[in-house]
This record gives C-alpha cells, sequence and structure tokens, in this order.
C-alpha cells in the first residue's frame, strides 16, 4: 500500500489523526470529498472553517486548518458542519509553474485589495492577506452579535474594511489567530500550566477520570491537575465543543504521557491567547 495514502487529518479541536485516505467515495472513507481535501494533500494551504448554519446556542463556528478536516470537527449539532473553504486550489494535473489557484472569486478579491491598499506607504494586500482579514472578522465579538440571527441562518457574509487602516488592523489580528490556532509555537510562547499531583502512583495520577475545573485548575482526576488557569478558558466555545473539556472527555480511561500533556498545556495556552486576542487584551 502506498505511504501516499496515509494522511493526517484534523479530526476534532486540537485533535489529530492519521487515516488511510485514497479519495475513493464509499472506500474506507465514506464520504471523503476529495475535491476539497485533496488540496491540503497536493500542496501547502490555509482552510477558513465554518459553517452553512447552526443550531448551537451562539455562533462561534470559525477555525482555521492546514490538512483535511472532518465534517463534525467543531460540532456534532445537526446543521452545524464544519465546511471546509481551502485558500487555494491545486489541480489533478498541476501547470508547469506549478502555481495553485486562489479560491475566491476575482471580482470579490479585487474588492478587498482595493479597499485594503494604502497607496501613499504602498502597502498592497494579496490573497492571504485577505484571509487573515476574513478570519479575524469572523471572531469579532462584535460581529457576531450583530449578525447573530444571520448566522444561524446561513454563511457568514463578511463586510468590506471602511478603510485601509482598518484592513491592515484586522489582518494583523487574523494572522495572529491563524498561527496561534496551528499551534505555531513562535506565537504560542510559554505555557506556565504546570501540571501537579498528589499522588504517588504515577501511573494512576496520570490517568483521565472524571475531569473537573476548581479554583483555578483542571483536575483530570482527584489528585492530578493542570495549575494557573482561567476559568474562562475551562469554559470557552469553539464551535458547540469547549475544547479543554472535550479533549479530556474523549479519553476518559486513558494516562496522559509527557506528549500528550505537553500538548494539553499548549491547548489551555491558545484557548487562553485566543481570549486575549479576540478582547483586546
Amino acid at each position: 500500500v502506498s505511504q501516499s495514502r496515509y494522511q493526517a487529518l484534523n479530526y476534532r479541536l486540537f485533535d489529530k489523526r492519521y487515516i488511510f485516505y485514497s479519495g475513493q467515495a464509499r472506500g474506507l472513507v465514506g464520504w471523503p470529498v476529495a475535491n476539497i481535501m485533496y488540496n491540503y494533500i497536493r500542496g501547502e494551504n490555509y482552510g477558513i472553517l465554518t459553517s452553512k448554519a447552526h443550531r448551537d446556542g451562539t455562533f462561534a463556528h470559525a477555525f482555521v486548518t492546514n490538512k483535511p478536516t472532518e465534517a463534525i470537527y467543531f460540532s456534532a449539532t445537526t446543521g452545524s458542519n464544519a465546511v471546509n473553504f481551502p485558500l487555494y486550489i491545486y489541480k489533478e494535473n498541476s501547470s508547469l509553474d506549478g502555481k495553485p489557484i486562489i479560491n475566491m472569486d476575482q471580482i470579490l478579491l479585487n474588492k478587498f485589495i482595493t479597499a485594503g491598499s494604502d497607496t501613499a506607504s504602498g502597502m498592497i494586500p494579496n490573497e492571504l492577506d485577505v484571509f487573515n482579514y476574513i478570519y479575524c472578522v469572523l471572531h469579532d465579538p462584535i460581529y457576531r452579535d450583530k449578525y447573530a440571527s444571520l448566522l444561524k441562518a446561513g454563511f457568514p457574509k463578511i463586510p468590506l474594511p471602511h478603510s485601509s487602516a482598518h484592513f491592515w488592523h484586522m489582518s494583523k489580528i487574523g494572522l495572529k489567530l491563524r498561527e496561534t490556532h496551528l499551534m505555531n509555537p513562535s506565537f504560542i510562547g510559554s505555557t506556565p500550566y504546570a501540571f501537579k499531583s498528589a499522588g504517588s502512583d504515577s501511573a494512576s495520577n496520570t490517568t483521565i477520570e472524571k475531569p473537573f475545573f476548581n479554583e483555578g485548575k483542571i483536575y483530570i482526576n482527584k489528585d492530578s491537575y493542570f495549575d494557573n488557569v482561567n476559568e474562562s478558558a475551562w469554559l470557552f466555545y469553539i464551535g458547540g465543543y469547549q475544547p479543554l473539556q472535550k479533549y479530556l472527555k474523549d479519553r476518559k480511561g486513558t494516562s496522559m504521557d509527557y506528549d500528550a500533556i505537553r500538548h494539553y498545556q499548549k491547548v489551555i495556552k491558545v484557548i487562553t491567547l485566543t481570549e486575549n486576542i479576540v478582547t483586546g487584551k
């Protein structure tokens, strides 16, 4: 079997898995959606995940990916599927220069570029700058509140920036969010959430039993916990999931090794940074 068939998949939030991916419908993957997912296999890419509509409490249905994704990536609620919008399209038989096609309507892309251009300083957006702007808008609390009813019933509509300065302000925030959500180490920095245990049996003390939060600590069992965590991070939603809770609940009964502990500390930092970025802290 070709090794190229084994692909990394962003299965759930902060949860990467590996699958055998042939791209053939009703194979090991019933609905592979090859025309979308191969764009992450054939070359480097970014994609925005959002919902056509949602049936969760509030709109929090926006995330970024650089790999194929699963439909219920950020919500198990019917009608809240994660629709994947890759930035680039890679044709099966690529052109001689190997360049992908920008997956944006050219007329709309030009409107964003014009709105964001500052001829005096020579700052002219490219497609990735526009991607970052859109990603920021989708996380803007004011936008989410203003268009809450519309976001329940259809795809998000992205307003044009009202000035070049506004565009670049939002685009730079979108860049921070994008790279933070992709867990880029240079954007995450330190993770001051020490894993501590009051027990003496290391095996049982790293077993996830019934996770809970209490006084700045995320307990994975009655003895072991991650320290110095904000309660707002524990309660934070992306889509229909609370990532810090779901990650542990999905692994109930398993033990956390060193890599799992380090990964979870990074997830805590990503959620904390996301809160800070979107609230302007």
